[in-house]
């Protein structure tokens, strides 16, 4: 397994989910504005952020530089997403579904990406 995450395949299904997100990111901002907090103003700035912050993670991983802090960086970004967007969603009935599956995709992709971040850190500090 060691071996495997320091395959240069091995980053890919974490690669193009992030970028399928960046994807929907931009082409959907109007609609993804809707899920910023009120009280964070800018609403669509910060879908262009979160999907300039995604794409690079998804350079990193592509050419195999800085994995470890991306790694890293992209994990505090998932956590932030985590406790501001997601867990509020929650308590509304009408964001409920999307907010829990909201939770569990970032949650998945978060587990990832601090399992990254320990190997790379281990053998490329």
């Amino acid at each position: 397994m060691y071996e495997s995450v320091h395959d240069n395949r091995c980053p890919d299904l974490v690669r193009d989910s992030l970028c399928g997100v960046r994807a929907v990111s931009f082409h959907e901002r109007h609609a993804m504005a809707g899920f910023i907090p009120s009280w964070l103003p800018g609403g669509v700035f910060w879908v262009y952020l979160t999907g300039i912050v995604l794409i690079l993670a998804s350079v990193s991983l592509i050419i195999q530089k800085q994995v470890k802090w991306a790694a890293l960086g992209l994990a505090a970004f998932l956590a932030l997403t985590i406790l501001t967007i997601w867990l509020p969603g929650l308590s509304n009935e009408a964001m409920r579904q999307t907010a829990m599956t909201g939770i569990l995709k970032d949650l998945a992709l978060l587990g990832v990406s601090l399992t990254f971040f320990s190997f790379y850190g281990q053998s490329r500090a």
